[in-house]
């Protein structure tokens, strides 16, 4: 019964550590300064590129940050990377590809988009038409700045302005599923009715049947090299 209560405690407490980050870029995370000529080399090496054109497969959702404004961000990792954004009113604005090897999370710093490169962890600040305004080096050695990137970044749940925005999967029994990919953002409104803002429910279940069959075949081709020698095992 104590630990039960002191992990309700902590789960409580996450909510009180980051109540605005959602919509206001923390200030008192770490950073160290990267010399601007060091910052061009990064960025010219950085392969972005932006289009209007909405693709048509949705990208499966990995992270997302919601403006003070209501704009909202959704990066997904991939080959190459993208983050596709929407405007207050849900609309399609643009998609921003980035050729990278590592996944990029977003969030949002007054009207510019923040990039944090996950192994490098740069940190791009750009506008949305993808021009570089600052970029750092976010540093994880203090306790605001790891919870920011290890907490708060990647949480599939955040709060803007009093409205709760939620990554999830339409499959109730599969959103329990720790492995299997959320394919839907979701807004949930001060009346409890929820919004689809985002949804990959196509494109998610494609990659699923994917990720099941070379399951099996692993699980088969253990099978038929360690059966054998176990059955071999057990006779002698």
């Amino acid at each position: 019964m104590k630990r039960i209560r002191i992990a309700l405690l902590l789960f409580c407490c996450m909510f009180f550590v980051f109540p605005s980050i959602a919509f206001a870029f923390p200030n008192n995370i770490k950073t160290s300064t990267i010399r601007p000529d060091k910052q061009q080399t990064i960025w010219n090496n950085t392969d972005l590129h932006i289009t209007t054109e909405q693709p048509e497969k949705h990208p499966i959702p990995d992270w997302f940050a919601v403006s003070e404004n209501g704009w909202v961000a959704i990066s997904s990792f991939g080959e190459p990377s993208s983050i596709s954004i929407y405007n207050p009113n849900y609309e399609f604005q643009s998609i921003i590809y980035i050729d990278s090897n590592t996944d990029v999370q977003v969030d949002w710093k007054e009207d510019n988009l923040i990039l944090i490169f996950g192994i490098s962890t740069v940190m791009a600040e750009i506008t949305l038409q993808g021009e570089l305004v600052d970029m750092n080096y976010l540093l994880t050695d203090d306790d605001n700045t790891r919870r920011y990137y290890y907490e708060y970044l990647g949480n599939h749940t955040k709060i803007s302005n009093g409205i709760t925005y939620r990554l999830q999967n339409s499959s109730k029994i599969l959103d329990r599923m720790l492995f299997v990919d959320k394919n839907q953002l979701v807004r949930v409104n001060l009346d409890g009715t929820e919004t689809i803002i985002y949804d990959a429910t196509v494109e998610q279940k494609s990659f699923f049947y994917v990720k099941v069959v070379i399951a099996i075949v692993l699980i088969g081709v253990c099978a038929m090299i360690f059966i054998p020698k176990l059955v071999q095992l057990c006779r002698n």
